[in-house]
């Protein structure tokens, strides 16, 4: 017989991306990738606790393997970073930039990767270190 939840061999369930921490990329580099790949996933996260720090957030990225690229302002009470990771045992550079409105303490991150898979892998990646500083 049949299985009635045979979702055929290739189904694979997202899950957050193994990092490799000691992945490099250089400014030229990431600069060269992000705009050779359309936009891509977007996930906003909320702060009901507050608007953590910038070193909070970087933190709890590094963590997991997600390297900061450069941060800084971007408009009145906007901060924007980029950050960026590579699976362990490829040579997959993924991307994230992301805003912090600081007034309602909510952050936008549009993430870029080499394959819709991974986006989402790495969106995973994100939510989870950031769940563990209050985001929601």
């Amino acid at each position: 017989g049949g299985d009635l939840v045979d979702l055929g061999m290739d189904f694979v369930m997202p899950t957050p991306l193994d990092l490799n921490p000691g992945a490099n990329v250089s400014p030229q580099q990431f600069q060269q990738l992000w705009v050779s790949i359309d936009a891509g996933h977007v996930s906003r996260y909320t702060f009901p606790s507050g608007t953590p720090a910038p070193q909070a957030v970087e933190g709890c990225l590094a963590r997991v393997g997600v390297k900061l690229m450069a941060s800084g302002g971007a408009g009145p009470g906007q901060r924007k970073s980029f950050f960026y990771c590579v699976p362990v045992g490829t040579d997959d550079v993924c991307m994230c930039e992301a805003v912090m409105d600081e007034g309602p303490g909510v952050l936008t991150c549009n993430y870029k990767a080499p394959s819709e898979f991974t986006q989402t892998r790495l969106a995973l990646t994100f939510r989870e270190a950031l769940e563990t500083i209050g985001a929601q």
